[in-house]
Formats: C-alpha cells, sequence, structure tokens
C-alpha cells in the first residue's frame, strides 16, 4: 500500500478581521467604529451601537442564559467583571430592560446631598492647612468660661449662669 497524499484542507479558517475578539469557541465579538456585532457560530446574535451600555448590558446577559458562553468569559470579553454581569442579570430579572438604563444626573445618596456633612469636611480640611489636628480635643474652645467652653452642659448648671 502506499501512504495516502497530503489533503489541502478543505474548510480554510479565515483570519479574523481586527477588532474581533473572540468569547470562546463559538462566540465572537466585533467592533467597528462606533458599532458592535455579536456572533455565535457564525450568525449575528446581537448588534448595537458602542455607546449603549444596555444594549450590551442585555446582549450579555442573554449570552450567558442561552447557554452561549460562560459567564467570567462573557465579563472578560466585554472587559467587566462576572460581578457585573451578575448585577446586570438581577436588574434586568427584577426591573426588565429599564432597568439596564443608568439614570441621568447624580446617584441620590451621595455626600453632596448633606450640606452638614460638606461643611464638617470644608472646615476639618481648613484647620488642617493652618497645621491642626482634626482630632476634637485639639480644635480651638472658643468662648471659655471657667475653663469650659460656653453653652456646654457644666456651664450652665453653674450657679448665677
Amino acid at each position: 500500500m502506499h501512504p495516502a497524499p497530503h489533503q489541502k484542507e478543505l474548510f480554510v479558517r479565515p483570519t479574523p478581521s481586527p477588532g474581533t475578539v473572540f468569547v470562546n469557541d463559538r462566540v465572537s465579538v466585533q467592533t467597528e467604529e462606533k458599532q458592535r456585532v455579536v456572533f455565535v457560530q457564525g450568525v449575528v446574535f446581537s448588534h448595537y451601537s458602542i455607546d449603549d451600555r444596555s444594549a450590551e448590558a442585555y446582549a450579555m446577559v442573554q449570552l450567558f442564559e442561552a447557554g452561549y458562553a460562560d459567564q467570567n468569559d462573557i465579563a472578560r470579553c466585554f472587559g467587566y467583571s462576572a460581578r457585573a454581569l451578575r448585577r446586570y442579570q438581577e436588574r434586568l430579572k427584577a426591573g426588565g430592560l429599564s432597568a439596564l438604563v443608568r439614570p441621568e444626573g447624580r446617584p441620590s445618596g451621595t455626600a453632596f446631598g448633606h450640606k452638614k456633612i460638606h461643611a464638617r469636611d470644608r472646615t476639618i480640611l481648613r484647620l488642617k492647612a493652618k497645621g491642626m489636628s482634626n482630632r476634637m480635643d485639639c480644635w480651638p474652645a472658643g468662648p471659655q468660661r471657667n475653663g469650659r467652653p460656653e453653652g456646654s452642659p457644666a456651664t450652665r448648671l453653674e450657679p448665677g449662669s
């Protein structure tokens, strides 16, 4: 018997275009200018503008829930953590697509909503700039009476006040 001649490869694998990232052997993501296309086994699964973060989150969740890729692979490919992907999944389940959209403006409950905290921080920074410590016992006492700050409970209880 003669050895079989070397046969050429029947299905030549095309070289991926620039901007293509492979999630795994079935899923790839191709980004071109401001558009992104997600392919599953060569078929378009999703396409969106890279500025549309909610569409990106939805595509990530759909890829994971359909079982096409592992959440760690999806998160790595899109530049997120696996925790972020789980968070998107929870938001989608709880509130639908509208829950994936980040609201405009500053999130509620930030430090800038509390004027007292902001004023206190400014006072501490001003005193530190003067070389003082931020410990309360090192702050200037202000007007004193008998070695105690005026208006303190001890001065109000003194006879003759």
